[in-house]
This record gives structure tokens, C-alpha cells and sequence, in this order.
């Protein structure tokens, strides 16, 4: 069973969807489209492998554990992707108000650690050897001067939590890494004021194109399989060679 937040729509359902592409059961969480998490739900599931869309803001300290909860009364939970996030309208930093940063903060970090914690716990209490991915962002890296200073400090705070917890872990079996993404064309940036962003900045990717969400869910199904027996505390970057 896999665990997957925000997997309602772009990456997070293509996520969703290659795990049952490969037998894999998941329950997902959603935080306010109820048609399009049932949407998910019923074009996957299937009485052999079963997907279950839960509502639950991952920003709320409770929601981790019944998430989990919810997924434990289908099957063994060995794999978790924090997925869900959320990306502020394109702007400069000091024009951020505290609400706002509060907000991302709350969802971008604080929801990924609630997750981790939580699963952890009960991986070490079970002796478990599970997984986690924790879906970052190549704006880590570089700062997203200019537009999303924010969300790029989240992530890089994703960074540094992955490789903190797949070092403090790893003598239990418990692996913690992250796929990286560049520009994925997900509807995302028609949300925060932009949307021809992602074709407009196709020109500036070494590859000529932007990527496509099923691209970055192979990458995490790579690092969540026994395939990857060996990654732990590592980052994936899927960015056409940014």
C-alpha cells in the first residue's frame, strides 16, 4: 500500500496512476476538489487494486495520521510521496504577506514532516523497511528570484529534511529520498497568474521542452521500488538537464 499526498490532480495522479499501473494499492489524499479526487478514484480503482481518495489538509498536524489510518485498513503502508504543495502568484518576496508565507510553510514543510513522522513511528514500531519520496523542486536550487522565492526556501527545506532523515534512518531499512522536477506543465501556473509560463520557458531547458508528469512519476516509482535498495538521502533531478 502507498501513500500519496495531493494526488488528486498533476503529478500527484500520475503518481497515483503508475502505481497501479505496477499492482500497487494507494490511498491519496485531496484537500478541497471532492469531483476531482472521485474522479481519480473510480477511473483507478479496481476490487484487485484498490484506490482510496481521502480529504485531509496535510497542514493539519492530525491529518498524517489519518491518512495512514485509512490506508492501514486496505493494506500494509510500505511507501509514502509527499506530494502536496502549494505555489504562491508570481511576485516579488517582500510583497509575501506573513498569512501567506505562514500558509506555505504550513503546507510545504510542516505537511511533509507531519507525514514522515508519522510513518516513521509506526515503520520503526513495526519493523517495517519502508520508503519515502518527498517531491522538491529544481527552484530549490536556484532561488526563483523574481517569483517564487518562497516556495523555493520550502523546498529546499524538503532538501535538507530528506537528507537528514535518509541518513538518521537508514540503519532501520527506512529509505528517504526526492525527486526534483523542472518545469512540469500541469495547469499549476494558470493558478498563480501565468499560464503559458511552462511553454514559454521550454526554450530555456537544455532538452527544448517541458516535462510531463507521468515522467516524474516513473522517477518516483524507480526510488520507491527495491530497485533503488541502495538510495537513500539522495535528491533525483527530473529537468530536461537544468
Amino acid at each position: 500500500m502507498l501513500v500519496v499526498t495531493g494526488g488528486a490532480r498533476g503529478i500527484g495522479a500520475a503518481i497515483v496512476e503508475a502505481a497501479v499501473d505496477q499492482g500497487c494499492a494507494v490511498c491519496f489524499s485531496y484537500v478541497s476538489d471532492d469531483q476531482r479526487a472521485a474522479s481519480v478514484q473510480a477511473k483507478l480503482s479496481t476490487p484487485q487494486v484498490p484506490v482510496l481518495a481521502v480529504k485531509a489538509d496535510v497542514a493539519d498536524p492530525d491529518s498524517a495520521a489519518l491518512l495512514i489510518d485509512r490506508a492501514a485498513s486496505l493494506g500494509d503502508v510500505v511507501g509514502l510521496v509527499n506530494n502536496a504543495a502549494m505555489l504562491n502568484r508570481i511576485g516579488l518576496f517582500v510583497e509575501r504577506s506573513p498569512e501567506e508565507m505562514r500558509r506555505l510553510v504550513e503546507v510545504n514543510v510542516l505537511g511533509v514532516m507531519y507525514a514522515c513522522r508519522e510513518v516513521i513511528r509506526r515503520w520503526l514500531a513495526d519493523g517495517v523497511r519502508g520508503s519515502v519520496v518527498n517531491i522538491s523542486s529544481t527552484g530549490a536550487a536556484v532561488g526563483a528570484a523574481g517569483e517564487f522565492v518562497t516556495y523555493a526556501a520550502s523546498k529546499g527545506a524538503v532538501d535538507s529534511l530528506t537528507i537528514g532523515l535518509g541518513r538518521e534512518y537508514a540503519r532501520h531499512g527506512i529509505r528517504v529520498n526526492a525527486v526534483s522536477p523542472g518545469t512540469v506543465d500541469t495547469g499549476v501556473h494558470a493558478t498563480v497568474g501565468d499560464p503559458d509560463r511552462a511553454s514559454r520557458l521550454a526554450e530555456f531547458i537544455p532538452m527544448g521542452r517541458t516535462g510531463e508528469p507521468m515522467e516524474i512519476a516513473e522517477a518516483v516509482m524507480w526510488l520507491l521500488s527495491e530497485r533503488a535498495s541502495f538510495v537513500t538521502a539522495a535528491n533525483l533531478r527530473v529537468s530536461g538537464g537544468v
